[in-house]
C-alpha cells in the first residue's frame, strides 16, 4: 500500500509540474502577443502617416525655429539616424519622438512666420516601455529640391528602428522601411 501511495504521489507531482509549466508558458505567450499587438499598432500609425505625408527635411538642418524636436542637426548624408521623424502634410507638421518610454506625436501649424504647437499625444499605451526609437531617412536631401538632377531622384523612405520591453520580461525589436507615397 505504501509503495502504491508513493508511486501515485510521484505521478501527481509530475502532472502538477507539467501543468504549471504549460500555464506559465501560456501566460508568457499571451503577454508577448499583447506587446506585439501594441507595437504593431504604433508602427501601423507611423506607416500611414509616412505614406500620406512627406518627410520634412528642413527639420533635420537644425535651423527650424519654434520646434524643439528639430533643434539638433542630423547629418543624414553620413548615415546618422534621427531621433525624431518630421512629416509634413498640407499645412501641418507632425513629429514622432520618444518621450518617457512612449512614442509621442506632436503637431505644429505655421502661423505668422512661426511654428506653433497644436496638439500632443501618445501612440503607445501602458502595455510596454519603448527602450529605443530612431529613424534612418533616405535620401539625405529632399528630392524635390534637386528635381533636375537625376542622380538624386530616389523614392524617399524611412527605416524605423524600435525596441520595446514589458514588465513581464518580454522584449521585442522591430525594424521596417516605409516609402513615402506623396509626390509634389
Amino acid at each position: 500500500m505504501i509503495v502504491s501511495i508513493c508511486i501515485f504521489t510521484i505521478f501527481i507531482s509530475m502532472l502538477a509540474g507539467t501543468y504549471l509549466y504549460i500555464a506559465r508558458a501560456q501566460r508568457e505567450t499571451a503577454e508577448a502577443r499583447k506587446v506585439y499587438s501594441g507595437l504593431r499598432d504604433v508602427v501601423e500609425e507611423i506607416s500611414e502617416e509616412v505614406k500620406l505625408s512627406g518627410i520634412y527635411y528642413d527639420c533635420y538642418s537644425g535651423v527650424l525655429v519654434g520646434v524643439n524636436e528639430c533643434s539638433t542637426y542630423f547629418d543624414l548624408a553620413r548615415g546618422s539616424v534621427a531621433t525624431s521623424l518630421a512629416l509634413m502634410d498640407d499645412e501641418n507638421l507632425k513629429i514622432f519622438v520618444l518621450e518617457d518610454g512612449k512614442v509621442g506625436v506632436k503637431e505644429y501649424e505655421y502661423s505668422d512666420g512661426l511654428w506653433v504647437p497644436k496638439t500632443s499625444s501618445y501612440l503607445s499605451g501602458e502595455d510596454f516601455n519603448v527602450d529605443s526609437f530612431y529613424f534612418g531617412i533616405f535620401p539625405a536631401e529632399d528630392p524635390s529640391d534637386n528635381y533636375e538632377d537625376l542622380s538624386v531622384q530616389y523614392q524617399p523612405h524611412v527605416t524605423l528602428y524600435v525596441s520595446v520591453s514589458s514588465e513581464g520580461g518580454t522584449e521585442l525589436d522591430l525594424q521596417t522601411s516605409i516609402s513615402v507615397r506623396k509626390y509634389e
